[in-house]
């Protein structure tokens, strides 16, 4: 959790409490790097409503943030975020 609230604060200058593991995602799909090397991603993903600070953007990582309802997803979103974004909406009642 350490790297997570690091990571949270510095690409977004937002500083994260309480937070609770929600998912562990891995498998399909299998990706392939221009070396020809394949793999699979391991996301570790946690959730809370317990933050503080302002949003900053940081241009090299990112180009803006938002809160949105899952309703208001862009089109344009890796189907691994996608599927991360449904089960959270899916199953939240409370973060």
């Amino acid at each position: 959790m350490q790297v997570a609230t690091r990571e949270i604060e510095e690409e977004t200058g937002l500083k994260l409490a309480n937070l609770k593991l929600f998912n562990v995602y891995s498998g399909s799909p299998l990706y392939e790097a221009e070396n020809g090397d394949q793999y699979y991603t391991v996301s570790t993903i946690y959730k809370t409503t317990d933050y503080s600070g302002n949003l900053k953007i940081d241009a090299v990582e990112s180009e803006t943030f938002e809160f949105r309802a899952f309703d208001q997803l862009p089109e344009r979103l890796f189907p691994e975020h996608r599927k991360i974004l449904h089960d959270y909406f899916d199953g939240c009642t409370e973060a």
